[in-house]
């Protein structure tokens, strides 16, 4: 289970780290308990070619290095690929994922974000929940989303005449690649776990407490602390992204999948959450 630590402030000032799921639409598992002829578990197999066995699969390897495999062993014919977990923890059986194919590349951040998700498969242990922490300013997801590019892309859109022919000006200004972030990033679903929201306050009272000493514990949090902040800053850049291209928020993180907003982004001519 992808973990995608966050810092948000509600409309109450009150300012938490929600705990936010992180998982492709388009995986889905089709097979539990099973053992596929030819296929071993965790694994990526695209028609008959296997990651494992393929000279993508060396040691320290990047999150985006499984999705050129994927890509450059795309059948025409084939739309979906599979991802095997690991053995169940009591039996050498393992659980199958079928997912839909990747779209074309907008970025090496965006893919270590995707080969992050399939990795996440690979490495489940069915029936054992194992969260995993990511950050989308580490994986560089948002590095492209710089606030001059920004602020270029800006431009383009209050200047473009005909709204048919933004998509050229983006080209020929070398924007493209912030058009296509928004409908890339919306392949995943994004839900807030309701049981894991935690108060900056006490995050920050107990680092407070760890001032003295270092401990496992104390780098830990910090840890988390850190990333809950990196996430903050990541998604404030995809917000205004999406007000730029769109007019509306960026409307991704959602709590049990009932379309209510609750990541906010703030307003700096205000003050506010909007």
């Amino acid at each position: 289970m992808l973990i995608m630590p966050i810092l948000n402030t509600n409309k109450n000032g009150d300012t938490k780290i929600y705990n936010v799921e992180v998982k492709l639409k388009n995986a889905s598992k089709v097979r539990e308990n099973t053992l596929v002829n030819g296929i071993v578990d965790s694994n990526v197999v695209v028609g008959n070619s296997s990651f494992n066995d393929s000279i993508y699969n060396t040691k320290n390897k990047e999150n985006n290095v499984i999705v050129n495999f994927i890509r450059n062993h795309h059948y025409r014919d084939k739309n979906r690929f599979l991802v095997t977990t690991r053995k169940h923890s009591d039996n050498n059986y393992y659980d199958l994922y079928s997912v839909e194919m990747p779209p074309k590349k907008v970025t090496t951040g965006l893919d270590n974000l995707y080969g992050q998700a399939i990795l996440d498969m690979q490495k489940e242990i069915p029936n054992i929940k194992k969260g995993r922490y990511i950050s989308l300013e580490k994986l560089g997801s948002v590095d492209h989303i710089s606030d001059e590019r920004l602020k270029k892309l800006k431009y383009v859109v209050e200047n473009s005449a005909d709204e048919s022919n933004l998509e050229h000006l983006l080209l020929a200004n070398n924007l493209g690649d912030l058009s296509s972030t928004l409908e890339f990033i919306r392949l995943f679903d994004f839900t807030i776990l309701d049981e894991a929201t935690i108060s900056e306050k006490q995050i920050v009272d107990l680092l407070k407490s760890f001032d003295i000493i270092s401990t496992r514990d104390s780098k830990s949090l910090e840890r988390y602390y850190k990333i809950a902040i990196e996430n903050k800053n990541a998604y404030k850049k995809l917000s205004v992204l999406s007000r730029i291209l769109t007019s509306k928020p960026i409307n991704l993180i959602q709590r049990n999948h009932n379309n209510k907003v609750l990541i906010k982004t703030q307003d700096k001519s205000s003050g506010n959450m909007e």
